[in-house]
């Protein structure tokens, strides 16, 4: 039985980012003794090979949500013992932390720029009631709660938000070349890195981020599809790999031959940290590029008239600024 189980750690966490930033903080041993709570933001493919994990399942009715979040509360500490001893790390932002960190001291892990920016807003009567019933974290996101044992960045950037707070900045670039093979080849078996796919990345020196700007019904397909067409004929295309985003339905491997397409869903970090030989990074506005220290070919949101009407004028060192 899973609560018959002793696990040393609970991970809370939604993005494949800071799931990688836990993997970096945590030893080999660790990861094998970590219980992780997961959302589908964890893809099926990542999941499967995570030892121990399970899926609060999203409920779209406001009634129920409520039921099941006072449930999950109710029935933890009775299915999954080993949360009153385990370490907890991980997002305490998501619709069921709250339920699962209860009155627990958690150590969070930045989820991009968002732990940056200021969390004061005005507190409903009913966040105190949900505190009293779900613990302090509840309606206090990013470490903004008495609970918070310590904030993970990867950035030196104390705003008003953060200070009082105690932070641990690390270098994604330093823990990853310092870990040991074993911990290096766990991390690209849970991404589902081959060292078969990884030697033919390495022979690449560009890449592309693109965007599902048909998914979020803000341009067509057809319409996409001619903007890279437009921007990769800038560039030797044996030379560039097309890293494409989650969302995207796009057979770019039919449309562009010559390119190298991986359409793993795998944090950008990783990319430029294991042995990539990337010299340039491309893009139309993807905030995936704002955190790397090679040259970057920004073509902005003016690139079409209906992306620059969703987003306004974006340029690199003003996203940047922002944060």
């Amino acid at each position: 039985m899973i609560g018959e189980k002793k696990y040393g750690r609970v991970c809370i966490v939604d993005t494949v980012q800071t799931l990688f930033l836990y993997l970096l903080i945590s030893s080999e041993e660790e990861v094998l003794s970590t219980f992780f709570f997961v959302s589908e933001g964890i893809p099926a493919p990542i999941r499967q090979h995570l030892s121990h994990y399970f899926i609060p399942r999203k409920k779209r009715n406001r009634f129920f949500k409520a039921l099941f979040l006072i449930r999950l509360r109710l029935i933890a500490p009775f299915r999954w013992r080993f949360l009153n001893q385990a370490e907890l790390y991980g997002h305490d932002h998501l619709t069921y932390s709250s339920a699962i960190i209860s009155n627990r001291k958690i150590t969070v892990i930045e989820d991009g720029f968002i732990n940056y920016i200021s969390q004061t807003k005005k507190h409903k009567k009913t966040d105190v009631f949900g505190r009293f019933l779900f613990g302090g974290s509840f309606m206090r996101p990013f470490g903004d709660h008495n609970l918070t044992k310590k904030i993970i960045l990867t950035k030196d950037l104390v705003t008003p938000f953060l200070e009082g707070k105690e932070l641990c900045v690390i270098s994604i670039q330093n823990l990853y070349q310092d870990a040991p093979q074993g911990k290096k080849d766990l991390i690209l078996k849970i991404f589902n890195i081959s060292r078969e796919e990884l030697n033919l990345l390495k022979q690449r020196d560009k890449i592309l981020f693109t965007q599902a700007f048909e998914a979020d019904q803000i341009i067509t397909e057809e319409e996409k599809i001619v903007l890279y067409r437009n921007i990769l004929k800038k560039y030797n295309q044996e030379e560039v790999i097309i890293k494409t985003h989650p969302r995207e339905k796009t057979n770019y491997k039919e449309l562009f031959p010559d390119v190298l397409v991986f359409d793993k869903i795998v944090p950008s970090e990783l990319l430029l940290v294991m042995g990539l030989n990337i010299k340039k990074a491309i893009t139309i506005c993807s905030t995936a590029v704002a955190s790397l220290s090679c040259d970057i070919d920004w073509y902005g949101t003016s690139i079409h008239p209906s992306i620059f009407k969703k987003y306004g004028e974006i340029n690199l060192e003003d996203f940047r600024k922002k944060i």
